[in-house]
């Protein structure tokens, strides 16, 4: 592929991405989770028309075991927590986002049980503050905190539809302020892998100011052609 072959308009070849806990966000490999390494899930290898199938099988396997480590658990609430992922299951919520929306539910209720509640009708937004506070205390990064607040929120509005919980819990708009994460630099081995496979001189050189400037693909072509001539 060449510069000339890329629409300017489509791509950037610098994108800025945050630094992400990557199990708080669900996204990690299901080989992978180093929180309950003995809940493991196993890699589907399946044909493509399987997938769907195979999927399913794993969103299933995911809630029976999210819904036996629940049932071993004296929390506050512990019943509703089972109902809700039930419902993640039925709306298709992937593996991975139920495992994340366990996890923060866990540690909600299990502070709420630590606090004094007998019932999940108790909860008032003054918990909710508290939780936040507590995971703060831990040290967690800013977005590891709103990865987890986005999750009880979600399960508390599900109470919230079911009459279970008042509605001003979540009145007024509660969000942690996650700062912006600065674009990651390419690693120099697949700098110098992206270069050696480029042979014209010219488009090299452009790839290396767009890698060393940050300059959207879009800006480079703008630049007078004179600035890439070579001898």
């Amino acid at each position: 592929m060449t510069l000339g072959s890329i629409d300017p308009k489509n791509y950037r070849l610098l994108e800025p991405c945050e630094c992400v806990d990557l199990c708080d966000l669900g996204e990690v490999p299901l080989v992978y989770n180093p929180i309950e390494p003995e809940r493991q899930s196993q890699p589907c290898t399946v044909q493509e028309p399987d997938v769907h199938r195979a999927l399913h099988e794993c969103s299933q396997r995911a809630l029976e075991r999210l819904l036996d480590k629940l049932s071993g658990m004296e929390l506050v609430g512990r019943h509703y927590a089972e109902r809700y992922l039930r419902d993640q299951y039925r709306r298709g919520c992937r593996p991975n986002t139920m495992r994340s929306s366990c996890t923060a539910i866990e540690l909600f209720l299990s502070f709420i049980t630590g606090a004094g509640k007998s019932h999940v009708e108790q909860v008032t937004r003054e918990d909710l503050y508290g939780f936040i506070e507590r995971q703060q205390d831990r040290g967690l990064q800013p977005l590891t905190v709103h990865t987890r607040l986005r999750a009880v929120k979600a399960f508390l509005r599900f109470l919230i539809d079911e009459d279970i919980v008042d509605a001003r819990v979540l009145s007024r708009r509660i969000a942690i302020k996650v700062p912006e994460a600065l674009p990651r630099a390419m690693d120099p081995d697949d700098v110098r892998r992206l270069v050696g496979v480029i042979k014209d001189v010219r488009n090299r050189a452009m790839i290396l100011v767009l890698l060393r400037t940050g300059m959207r693909i879009e800006e480079a072509t703008r630049v007078r052609s004179s600035f890439f001539t070579f001898p």
